[in-house]
């Protein structure tokens, strides 16, 4: 008889494939729907990395398997743009490998570094594979939350008391941040990182941070923990979003060199490499500062377009410093549920996701995603200022007091 392993009875559903399928089924009835929920990017791959990509064909047809590893004309490219970009020294040879986009890593990374039984601290909201990876290498994922009281930082005091719980055991052993962060989009800083290096180290912790949106930062400056230290660090890049190259699916992790040599071995079991053409364009897209910075400027503005609309109709201001969402908080009295909901009113057709469905719960029932939901701001302007008219046509409708509507 047929039946699914533990394994994937205990990792929920997607979220973001829950509300691709509620997206098709309104559009299935003809209704015009702007799609503010996933975070893909509508836009072209820029045109230079598209060339790049053909020459890439034609010149490595006949080159079989690439290096697992990736090809070091790609780490020295991603060498020489975090020199830049960061001012981070690595080694392109040894501190340096490319992925197939940085989610596979994020996935495989656990299973590298957990025997079956060991934790790894993963935020809450936060990125799903982390605790999917977790769970498939037998770990355990203890969430902590992600908080506006904290500044949507890690809290380093209820971190340390975690530690502290499992010294006797030393079964904590990797910790996993994302900044600029999804979905709340907080910038952190060198001095946090500082200490929150210092903390994992004396209890032998690895950290491992996902950098996927190192580029969009409208506050202040990106910084990486690599910049304070490699030892024990591991940080996770892609081109999905700098270069809108979602599809392409390729990226890279640099640091600790036993790390990156870990990943290596699970790379070797795992698949055959990224494809030499991909590579080729992604060395393009490393080089092209302009598109990206065109990108920034766009997303900064519908930022402010949509961070404007929500105030303008009683919410929270609730701006990010960087990333590509707007974590916002609902009215008081209502759930993010409820509030997504009449949202995809058919006179709106505006989606978001609640933040529930981004966050995990802890025993005492609280969750930090309740009372917000997350906008993406990767919809084209055009369609961002249409969503914005509807939701100030529509605020009565919104804010009005009734029975709860199912979404």
């Amino acid at each position: 008889m047929f039946h699914e392993s533990k394994r994937m009875n205990a990792v929920r559903s997607y979220a973001f494939d829950e509300i691709r399928k509620e997206v098709s089924r309104l559009r299935s009835k003809g209704i015009d729907v702007i799609d503010m929920g996933v975070g893909d990017p509508v836009r072209a791959t820029p045109e230079r990395v598209r060339n790049a990509c053909h020459e890439g064909i034609e010149r490595f047809a006949q080159s079989g398997y690439p290096p697992y590893q990736g090809m070091i004309e790609l780490r020295q490219e991603a060498q020489a743009w975090m020199k830049r970009k960061y001012g981070i020294d690595v080694d392109a040879e040894r501190e340096i490998i490319v992925t197939i986009g940085s989610k596979e890593a994020i996935f495989h990374l656990p299973m590298g570094l957990l025997d079956p039984g060991d934790i790894a601290l993963i935020p809450s909201p936060g990125y799903p594979p982390y605790t999917s990876g977790t769970i498939f290498a037998g770990g355990k994922p203890l969430y902590y939350p992600l908080t506006k009281e904290n500044g949507f930082l890690p809290d380093l005091e209820y971190i340390s008391k975690l530690l502290e719980t499992q010294k006797e055991d030393g079964r904590i052993k990797l910790m996993w941040i994302c900044y600029p962060n999804a979905p709340t989009g907080k910038v952190a800083s060198v001095g946090h990182y500082r200490e929150l290096i210092s903390l994992l180290r004396s209890h032998g912790v690895i950290l491992a941070s996902d950098e996927a949106y190192a580029d969009f930062v409208y506050s202040g400056s990106f910084v990486s923990p690599l910049q304070v230290s490699k030892e024990g660090v591991v940080s996770f890049f892609s081109l999905s979003k700098r270069s809108n190259m979602t599809g392409y699916r390729v990226g890279w992790v640099a640091g600790d060199s036993r790390i990156i040599s870990l990943i290596l071995q699970i790379k070797t079991s795992a698949d055959s490499g990224t494809p030499w053409f991909i590579q080729q364009a992604a060395i393009e897209a490393l080089r092209d500062e302009e598109s990206v910075d065109k990108m920034r400027n766009e997303y900064r503005l519908i930022r402010d377009m949509l961070v404007d609309t929500l105030t303008s109709v009683g919410l929270e201001e609730c701006r990010p410093e960087g990333a590509l969402y707007i974590w916002q908080k609902v009215p008081d009295g209502m759930s993010a549920r409820e509030f997504a909901s009449r949202l995809l009113r058919p006179e709106i057709a505006v989606v978001c996701i609640p933040g529930d469905m981004l966050a995990s719960s802890f025993d005492d029932g609280s969750n930090p995603g309740q009372g917000y939901v997350r906008f993406s701001l990767t919809c084209l302007p055009e369609r961002v200022k249409e969503a914005c008219k509807r939701i100030k046509e529509n605020k009565a409708e919104i804010f009005k007091s009734q029975k709860r509507i199912r979404g």
